[in-house]
């Protein structure tokens, strides 16, 4: 193993205390420099095992996402089919705002959610940027798109 020669530079009175100790300074520095490049591979490899952490929850995060739009996307599809009047419906293809809409217990979408989460709702909040509810309204658009050329003429909305 080859030796590379650097030199360092000392305050006075440190250099004093280290001749008067009889400190090799060589192997000080030595000892130093290995502890210094010790630590900081260690830091290089809990930042690697970081970015493996990161990215393994992400990947948690892209996958709740996924499995809740999925189960908004069915939600929304039973809605359209089974409860959703004309208007509710075209409202939710086509006219739904962009953040969020409070629905009343006027609207047949909050019958619905109380039944499918077994709870009772005096109002539900559609956030539009929500997982949930953009498979929602996605699986509403869906029943739309599928009967809308049969029912616009009778509505004149085309």
């Amino acid at each position: 193993m080859g030796a590379s020669r650097m030199n360092i530079s000392l305050p006075d009175e440190l250099a004093e205390q280290v001749r008067a100790y009889g400190l090799s300074v060589s192997a000080v520095c030595q000892e130093a420099l290995r502890k210094a490049v010790e630590h900081e591979e260690a830091k290089e490899r809990f930042m690697a095992d970081m970015k493996a952490v990161t990215e393994r929850l992400r990947d948690t995060v892209n996958a709740e996402k996924r499995v809740e739009g999925e189960r908004g996307h069915e939600a929304g599809t039973r809605w359209a089919r089974q409860a959703a009047t004309y208007s509710e419906l075209v409202y939710l293809a086509y006219d739904f705002i962009e953040d969020a809409e409070t629905f009343d217990s006027e609207h047949s979408l909050v019958d619905f959610m109380s039944r499918e989460d077994g709870e009772h709702y005096e109002f539900v909040v559609v956030v539009a940027g929500d997982p949930y509810w953009k498979g929602f309204i996605a699986g509403a658009e869906k029943i739309w798109e599928a009967v809308a050329s049969d029912l616009e003429p009778l509505y004149g909305r085309s």
